[in-house]
């Protein structure tokens, strides 16, 4: 009829839109990379690799050592003349880092993740008067425990902020006798900041 084929007018209709909150921390997958400064006793600077698979994250880390240590006389003997000066060598420190961790998200746009991890580092010496570059390679391995803190201003970026203990487990002679002329330890308290590019999913 004619009725039935006109459009209906004035009825109201209810419906119900449901907002899914935005997830900015990334925990489903995803992977980020990026550089900050680690604060040691031979600071340097980091650059970071890694990914987040249902909240275990795993990172790469290789720090390059900027700041120097305290001279260190190296001296060799002679049975006619004594003790004679060979090199003054001053000392800085690469790292080289592997952890995991399990990123939980307790606002949405903060980020903790507790780690765990395996961390070896690498003097490499400099010589500023003599000859020879005494301990240049000399190595130290350490276990590390550690808390990462994620902000997240904007989309895609993270800031981040990682307080450390590193446990020293295996020291060469040589680096333990830099260590300890030069003031600066294997292992120990670091804290690193810096920014983080991320991609990935939820």
């Amino acid at each position: 009829s004619l009725h039935d084929a006109l459009p209906i007018w004035n009825e109201t209709v209810t419906d119900t839109l449901e907002l899914a909150m935005t997830n900015y921390i990334k925990n489903k997958w995803g992977f980020y990379f990026g550089t900050g400064y680690t604060m040691s006793s031979l600071s340097g600077i980091t650059g970071y690799l890694g990914g987040v698979v249902a909240n275990v994250d795993l990172q790469l880390s290789y720090t390059l050592g900027l700041k120097k240590s305290d001279n260190v006389y190296i001296y060799t003997f002679d049975s006619s003349t004594g003790h004679e000066l060979q090199s003054v060598n001053q000392y800085r420190m690469n790292t080289m880092a592997i952890r995991i961790g399990y990123q939980f998200r307790p606002i949405p746009r903060m980020g903790l993740t507790p780690q765990v991890g395996f961390m070896q580092q690498m003097l490499t010496a400099k010589t500023t008067g003599g000859s020879g570059k005494y301990a240049d390679g000399a190595r130290a391995s350490s276990l590390t425990v550690g808390l990462k803190v994620l902000g997240v201003p904007v989309k895609h970026l993270y800031l981040f902020l990682t307080p450390e203990y590193a446990i020293p487990l295996k020291r060469d002679d040589t680096f333990r006798q830099m260590a300890g002329a030069a003031d600066f330890s294997a292992g120990g308290f670091s804290v690193s900041a810096g920014i983080l590019v991320n991609f990935g999913n939820k």
